[in-house]
């Protein structure tokens, strides 16, 4: 066997894994059209019961959000390396950011999941993650000619110096974040609405097949009988 040979074998299992990752929104989306009237009616049939993982943390109108998700790890994992050659991995990470803050605004306009929390923490995520795609391109414009390239651009001596800069940077972002985001879960949690007593969640309204109607009890009173008069009091 010769050195291609043995080269050969990698690449073709690489690509019939890519084409299985490729095939997974695919899948997805033929599940998801298939119970798209169950899902968004909230009368779960059997078939969508199944398939409740790629739908039960979002909302009805987003019930699709999956496909999105699975597509955009493709695109930056995949799609991302296989189009842009290897001699241009500057153009990648050029590519990448566009990306995450196309979905960024994506997330934050739409808002898919039930769960308010989840939705700040994705939006918290594809922030971090632009942060270190950025901070990945400019440390390496950086590293081209680390002297002058990093004192002409930037104002440091050294690419270890802009990843420090960056890195403390990211973490002060990720700090006020959290904040806003633990401010907005504080007051959604004190928002009047109806919550569940074992969860302390909005209530999941599901119509299973073959049910018309919820029905929602707000008091239980409990009507005892009553009590008997005391016994009289005779005097002989």
């Amino acid at each position: 066997m010769t050195a291609s040979d043995a080269l050969s074998i990698p690449a073709s299992v690489a690509w019939v894994l890519i084409a299985l990752w490729l095939s997974v929104p695919c899948v997805y989306g033929y599940l998801l059209w298939r119970d798209r009237v169950a899902i968004r009616t909230q009368r779960i049939t059997m078939a969508a019961d199944h398939t409740r993982y790629l739908w039960k943390e979002y909302q009805r109108e987003f019930f699709f959000w999956e496909i999105i998700e699975v597509v955009r790890k493709l695109f930056l994992t995949t799609f991302i390396v296989i189009v842009v050659q290897d001699n241009a991995s500057s153009m990648r990470l050029v590519i990448a950011i566009f990306v995450s803050i196309f979905f960024l605004a994506v997330q934050a306009l739409a808002m898919p999941y039930t769960r308010k929390d989840d939705d700040y923490f994705a939006v918290l995520v594809n922030l971090l993650l632009t942060f270190v795609f950025l901070s990945g391109l400019l440390v390496k414009l950086c590293g081209i000619d680390e002297s002058a390239r990093c004192l002409e651009l930037f104002g440091m001596t050294s690419a270890d110096s802009l990843t420090e800069f960056f890195s403390v940077l990211t973490i002060a972002v990720c700090l006020g974040a959290v904040l806003v985001v633990s401010w907005k879960a504080t007051v959604a949690a004190y928002a009047p609405t109806i919550r569940l007593k074992a969860t302390h969640r909005e209530p999941l309204l599901e119509m299973p097949s073959g049910n018309f109607f919820h029905a929602f009890i707000s008091h239980v009173w409990y009507l005892t009988p009553p009590s008997p008069p005391p016994p009289s009091t005779y005097r002989w």
